[in-house]
């Protein structure tokens, strides 16, 4: 029988219940919480990479009558340099793998794009950030642990975003299918 990454199958069922229930009781570990991250006391965070003294992060805020409210920011703790909140500059895929996939987020601005995505298969995981221009990578940051929030990938899933077309799929630049570069969780 085939290993199955557990990050797959709480996707799957997160899915599920997300749509169904509003929320998640998927918890991952207590280290999770950790994360990093320039949300608000208020929001989840979904992701969050440090990056020098830089922080990347994706924040979440459920809404009582709608999907989740997603907010990218990026910048030095309480310094903002990019925040962005349009609904419509999200959008959510995921590139599905021989016993994982990697779940990414993809914020459109202009002519840039900017990726967060975590990944996971037997044998490696590894999150990250990207930034694109005019859709080509420019720039990649592996994060050193752990990037995800206590509900991993749920908030996005019931941000009900759009799904990113085929020709936007996403894999870690410079990744060819082989084994990426592993991150101690």
């Amino acid at each position: 029988m085939a290993k199955i990454s557990m990050r797959v199958i709480a996707a799957t069922l997160a899915v599920a219940t997300v749509t169904t229930a509003g929320g998640l009781g998927i918890r991952h570990s207590t280290a999770a919480t950790t994360v990093p991250s320039m949300c608000a006391k208020n929001e989840e965070v979904v992701f969050g990479c440090a990056q020098g003294a830089k922080l990347i992060s994706l924040c979440a805020t459920a809404t009582p009558n709608g999907p989740t409210k997603l907010r990218y920011v990026y910048g030095a703790k309480g310094k903002p340099e990019l925040e962005i909140t349009d609904p419509a500059a999200f959008s959510a895929g995921i590139t599905g793998l021989s016993g994982g996939g990697i779940d990414f987020v993809r914020v459109k601005t202009a002519d840039f794009a900017y990726v967060v995505y975590t990944g996971e298969s037997p044998g490696w995981s590894q999150d990250g950030w990207v930034i694109e221009h005019n859709g080509a990578p420019i720039s990649h940051h592996v994060c050193k642990r752990g990037a995800t929030g206590p509900d991993v990938w749920g908030p996005v899933y019931a941000a009900k975003l759009p799904q990113a077309p085929d020709d936007q799929a996403f894999n870690p630049p410079g990744w060819t299918g082989a084994k990426p570069s592993k991150h101690g969780r």
